[in-house]
């Protein structure tokens, strides 16, 4: 039961994984830059911290907003390729183990 259990858990994984892009490509651009701070370093000192507009940064750049993700976070350009890479790595090894489990037909048909 506990395999089974395991099979179905790798399984969610893996759908979650692969419908992720498409979620974060549906998410208007202007929806979050729009929005205020929540950087608590940026509310108390006044000084954005390092990390300040890396999520609309990132969301910008998906949409091919090249110009827009600059003026938000420039070290996206940095974060987002090992973001994606990172990405692809884990989506692999789901793969891999969900195509194993079924190969040894650990799961419940």
């Amino acid at each position: 039961m506990r395999l089974n259990q395991n099979f179905n858990y790798q399984k969610l994984k893996l759908i979650t994984l692969l419908t992720l892009p498409i979620i974060v490509l549906l998410i208007p651009t202007d929806y979050l830059n729009d929005k205020p701070t929540i950087c608590v370093s940026k509310l108390v000192t006044d000084e954005p911290c390092p990390g300040c507009g890396i999520t609309r940064a990132t969301l910008n750049l998906v949409h091919f907003k090249f110009k827009v993700a600059w003026d938000f976070n420039p070290l996206v350009y940095i974060v987002f390729p090992i973001m994606l890479m990172l990405y692809i790595q884990e989506l692999r090894k789901t793969f891999l183990k969900v195509k194993k489990l079924k190969k040894n037909n650990i799961y419940l048909p």
